[in-house]
């Protein structure tokens, strides 16, 4: 079982990382294409940062896209239920009323 879940997550990690990837991409053809004809992309005061562009909005999009995708591909999830089962693991085996002892002493 333990296996399965390894596998699940390095495979919604990788679908996570291409996803953004893509998506960034794309972002960056957009704005290339029709970042032009976008009114309200247009920096018409001087006192703006410059435009982003190439290598730049990839980067920042790649990031941006990372966070945003990170609510639908809950990969968090699983690592913590994987903390949750070593915490339980390890309360009980320190639990000594867990333990039944014989009349012999022995567990």
């Amino acid at each position: 079982m333990e296996k399965e879940n390894n596998n699940t997550v390095v495979a919604m990690l990788i679908f996570h990382v291409l996803t953004t990837c893509f998506l960034s991409f794309c972002a960056y053809l957009w704005n290339d294409w029709y970042s032009v004809q976008a009114y309200y992309l247009r920096e018409e005061d001087p006192g703006y940062l410059p435009k982003q562009v190439g290598v730049n909005l990839m980067i920042s999009t790649f990031f941006t896209t990372l966070c945003l995708n990170s609510t639908f591909i809950p990969i968090s999830l699983l690592v913590a239920i994987e903390m949750v089962k070593v915490m339980q693991a390890y309360f009980l085996t320190v639990d000594a009323e867990m333990f039944k002892v014989n009349e012999d002493g022995s567990i």
